[in-house]
């Protein structure tokens, strides 16, 4: 995979759809990180953030939508591979 997680996941995050909190509670990372990563005061993460919030929304853009709701479009999905470490995605991602 070429692309970077947090290329996936910051533009998702400053679309802010849905709201921060949302993200939170689906991703389990927490709110104030959340905050953080998504108006840069935290400029180099945690990988096992960034995960959760690519898989978060990787899953997201895969449901469908509920009726009348709208949707981000997003450019890039993100499929992890069952078993990858942390090292491995960031490895690939690299």
């Amino acid at each position: 995979m070429d692309t970077n997680l947090l290329d996936f996941v910051l533009p998702r995050l400053q679309a802010r759809q849905p709201n921060w909190r949302e993200v939170a509670r689906g991703s389990g990372v927490p709110y104030d990180t959340v905050k953080k990563i998504a108006t840069g005061v935290t400029r180099n993460p945690g990988v096992l953030h960034v995960q959760r919030l690519a898989g978060y929304y990787s899953e997201r853009d895969a449901a469908p939508p509920p009726d009348n709701a709208p949707q981000a479009s997003p450019s890039q999905t993100f499929d992890p591979q069952p078993g990858q470490s942390g090292r491995e995605l960031a490895q690939e991602a690299g």
